[in-house]
C-alpha cells in the first residue's frame, strides 16, 4: 500500500490556519469516517490486507508445497494453538491471536484511506485532517511492523517443528540461493576487525556477526538475521547454511583474521539443540588471495594451520596474487612457482584430507621479445602456466609437519 505522507513544516501551517468552518467540517467528516468504516466491516469483513513484502521472502516453495496451511495472501487459521516462549521472552500468540491482529490491521488500513480521502476532497485541506492522518498512519505503520513480526514469528516455527533437518535445509538453500538478495562471494574485506566476526551464540544480542550481514544483496532482507522476527532456532540453522554454501575470500592482509573466522577454539556444541554456531564445522569454501611477504611465508603457514580443523570436505582455491608477466617464455612461469613452492605441501596436506584444493595465477601477461618463440595466444600461454602449475602442485607430497 502507498499512502502519501506530508511533511511536519506541512503541518504547521495547517495548524495556524485553522478556523471555525474548518473545525465544522473536521466534525462531519470524523461521522462520515465512522459511518463508512462501519459499513466497510460488515460488507467486507473478510479482507485481507498483503504481509509486508519481507514476509513473503520466507515462504519458499518447500514450505508451499508441503504446508497448504499457509497462503500467500496471509495466514489461514489452524485450528491447534503453539504456546512456547520466543527468544525475547514474549509468549508466541496463536494462530487465532495473528489472525485477530491481521484484521485490526486492515481495520486500520482502511480508516487510513478514507482519512487520505478526506484529506483530498477540499483545496486546501484541513490541519485537523491531516493530523488525524498523520497519527492514523504511525499507529499504521506500528501495528503493521508488530502484524510482520509475528507473522514471521508464526511461519518459522511452524517451520522448525513440521519440517525434519533435511527439508529445512532446503528452504534455507533456496533463500541464500536468490542471487538479488544474497551474494555468492563473501569478500573479508568488509570485516576489518576480529569483533565483526562475533558472536557466535544466538544468546548475544549481536547475533550473529557482520559477517553474515556482508552477505546481503539488498539491505531490506537484514531481517533474516533478526531473532526478533524468525526466532533464535531458525536464524542459528540459517547462519550455519550460509557459512556452508557460501564463498569466503580472504586476501593476504586478512589472513590474520582467518582462525577467528573459523571459530577456532571455541568447543564444539554438545547437542544439536546448543546456542554456538562453531564456523569450522561448517565452512565449505574458501577463496586464499596470497602473495609473499617480507616475511617469507613463516608467519602465512602459521595462520593457515587452522584449515587442518575444518570438518566438512571444503573447496579451496589459492589465487597466487602475483602477476605473472612472461616475457622470457616458460622460465618466466617457473619462477613465480618457484616462489610459492613452499605453501605447495601444507595444501597438499589438505588434499590429502579429503578437501579439493587447486592453485590459480593471479594476473597472466604476454609480452613476450624477440622471435625466438611460436607464436601463441595469450589464452594458450595462460593454459600453459596453469598446466605447469597443476603439475607441480600434483608432484608435491604433504607435510609431515601438518
Amino acid at each position: 500500500m502507498s499512502m502519501s505522507c506530508y511533511s511536519s513544516s506541512r503541518s504547521s501551517h495547517h495548524l495556524r490556519a485553522l478556523t471555525r468552518g474548518h473545525l465544522l467540517f473536521h466534525e462531519q467528516g470524523e461521522r462520515k469516517l465512522h459511518l463508512e468504516c462501519e459499513r466497510q466491516e460488515r460488507e467486507a469483513g473478510t479482507t485481507r490486507v498483503q504481509p509486508p513484502l519481507y514476509i513473503s521472502s520466507f515462504q519458499v516453495s518447500a514450505l508451499l508445497v508441503t504446508n497448504p496451511s499457509f497462503v500467500t495472501s496471509g495466514y489461514s487459521v489452524n485450528t491447534h494453538t503453539m504456546t512456547p516462549a520466543t527468544s525475547s521472552g514474549d509468549a508466541l500468540l496463536t494462530l487465532q491471536d495473528v489472525e485477530r491482529l491481521r484484521q485490526d490491521t486492515a481495520k486500520l488500513s482502511r480508516k487510513l484511506k478514507l482519512q487520505d480521502k478526506i484529506c483530498k476532497s477540499h483545496r486546501r485541506g484541513n490541519s485537523r485532517d491531516y493530523e488525524a492522518k498523520l497519527k492514523l498512519q504511525v499507529q499504521f505503520e506500528d501495528q503493521m511492523q508488530q502484524y510482520a513480526r509475528l507473522s514471521c514469528q508464526q511461519l518459522c516455527h511452524e517451520a522448525m517443528n513440521t519440517f525434519p533437518r533435511e527439508i529445512r535445509d532446503m528452504v534455507y538453500s533456496a533463500m541464500l540461493d536468490r542471487g538479488h538478495a544474497f551474494k555468492n562471494v563473501i569478500q573479508l574485506s568488509g570485516a576489518a576487525h576480529e569483533r565483526h566476526l562475533r558472536p557466535l551464540s544466538t544468546n548475544s544480542s549481536a547475533f550473529p556477526p557482520l559477517v553474515c550481514r556482508l552477505g546481503m544483496g539488498e539491505k531490506k532482507n537484514e531481517h533474516c538475521w533478526d531473532v526478533k522476527f524468525c526466532g533464535e532456532p531458525f536464524v542459528k540453522e540459517l547462519v550455519e547454511m550460509y557459512y556452508r554454501e557460501k564463498t569466503f575470500e580472504f586476501r593476504q592482509q586478512e589472513l590474520y583474521l582467518l582462525p577467528t573466522f573459523l571459530g577456532q577454539g571455541l568447543s564444539p556444541p554438545k547437542t544439536p539443540n546448543e546456542d554456538t554456531v562453531v564456523p569450522i564445522q561448517q565452512v565449505g569454501r574458501l577463496t586464499l588471495c596470497i602473495r609473499p611477504t617480507g616475511n617469507g611465508w613463516r608467519f602465512t603457514l602459521k595462520t593457515l594451520q587452522s584449515l587442518l580443523e575444518l570438518q566438512r570436505k571444503a573447496k579451496i582455491k589459492v589465487i597466487m596474487d602475483t602477476s605473472l608477466v612472461i616475457v622470457h617464455g616458460e622460465v618466466d612461469i617457473e619462477q613465480v612457482i618457484t616462489t610459492y613452492r613452499s605453501l605447495f605441501p601444507f595444501f597438499a596436506s589438505l588434499r590429502g584430507r579429503g578437501h579439493a584444493v587447486g592453485f590459480r595465477f593471479g594476473v597472466v601477461k604476454v609480452l613476450l621479445q624477440g622471435l625466438d618463440y611460436p607464436t601463441r595466444s595469450n589464452t594458450e600461454w595462460a593454459d600453459i602456466a596453469q598446466k605447469r602449475l597443476d603439475a607441480a602442485f600434483a608432484a608435491t607430497k604433504p607435510s609431515t609437519q601438518s
